[in-house]
């Protein structure tokens, strides 16, 4: 069975998450002010893995390798600070 889950994203230049494997992300938005959601379609019955992403302000460096990851979102605060979100894998 498939479910519609929210997890709590630190504003950090590298993040893990703890969700189910293969989850698709749908949106990443700012649900509370400083802090970023991620909201996905996950299937709870299947084994768990860290999901790591980076998340680079406008102006921020990338390393080659993170240059070459799917980027999933660009987010604008209502700080005015706007956070570029890219999928990093699962480990």
């Amino acid at each position: 069975m498939f479910t519609i889950f929210t997890y709590t994203v630190p504003v950090q230049d590298r993040v893990s998450v703890d969700m189910p494997r293969l989850a698709e992300i749908l949106h990443i938005g700012e649900q509370v002010p400083g802090t970023l959601a991620v909201w996905a379609r996950v299937k709870s019955d299947v084994s768990r893995a860290k999901r790591q992403f980076r998340i680079a302000g406008t102006g921020h460096e990338l390393t080659p390798r993170e240059a070459t990851y799917p980027h999933l979102a660009t987010v604008q605060c209502a700080s005015g600070l706007v956070w570029h979100i890219f999928d990093a894998g699962e480990v």
